[in-house]
């Protein structure tokens, strides 16, 4: 979702130790599930065009597509595209709160605010 690709895409992150995160996407749809590669077994894949942060020199005949959004815009993006497709008992059933947890107050703001 950070780039506008007709192609199939893959997402490559580096894990560092000789290892890598690998997804195989088109039109925003995993094709494979994420794995985690070596970087042996990176090489060992037929090249095409990829988006992320690859292990340095393993990715020689790979095509690096620039990113055309942010990581949060895409996300931001994906999480829109995937409400758009649920029904409403789907939504219904999505957890609500009035307020997400990290912005209740702790205990000792409650206590403060009661013995002031």
């Amino acid at each position: 979702m950070q780039t506008d690709a007709d192609d199939d895409l893959w997402v490559i992150e580096d894990a560092r130790a000789s290892e890598c995160f690998v997804g195989l996407y088109r039109q925003g749809e995993a094709l494979l599930p994420d794995r985690c590669l070596t970087v042996a077994e990176l090489a060992q894949l037929p090249p095409g065009s990829y988006l992320g942060n690859p292990p340095p020199g393993s990715l020689t005949g790979w095509q690096q597509l620039p990113p055309k959004r942010t990581r949060a815009e895409a996300l931001a993006l994906l999480l829109d595209l995937r409400l758009a497709r649920l029904d409403a008992a789907e939504v219904a059933s999505l957890p609500r709160r009035q307020l997400p947890l990290y912005l209740n107050l702790s205990q000792a703001e409650r206590s403060a605010m009661r013995y002031g």
